[in-house]
């Protein structure tokens, strides 16, 4: 019951989102640990969810390498504030044609939300 009440919260969150529009450059992260003798129903119900459910998961196999770039200049750095800024390069590596992904991901907006929002750049490079 506590995991459809978290599902409904988050989709309403994410119907609000659609409506504002601010889908196309944020980010919802929703996080858990799951039982080993759960999976196989999280599963069933993720796949509930998505369009090919008929269809056995996809498997693949990527590679994702953190960048921290540093403000090393002194200039515009508030004090306690992180002067750094994280970046990440994800490549598949079972689809070599395929092209990089470079993403920016900015810190998490404070709120009440059942989810943790922020703001995201992916391009592919």
């Amino acid at each position: 019951m506590t995991i459809n009440m978290s599902v409904q919260s988050v989709l309403d969150s994410i119907e609000s989102a659609q409506k504002s529009e601010i889908i196309p450059d944020q980010e919802f992260v929703l996080q858990g640990s799951v039982l080993d003798t759960s999976v196989s129903v999280l599963l069933s119900r993720l796949r509930g969810l998505c369009d090919n459910a008929d269809q056995l998961p996809q498997t693949f196999h990527d590679q994702e390498i953190c960048f921290s770039l540093k403000d090393f200049s002194g200039t515009n750095v508030t004090p306690g504030a992180n002067s750094s800024i994280m970046l990440r390069v994800r490549r598949a590596l079972d689809h070599t044609d395929m092209p990089w992904q470079l993403r920016y991901t900015g810190q998490p907006e404070v709120g009440t939300r059942p989810a943790l929002l922020r703001n995201c750049l992916d391009v592919p490079v």
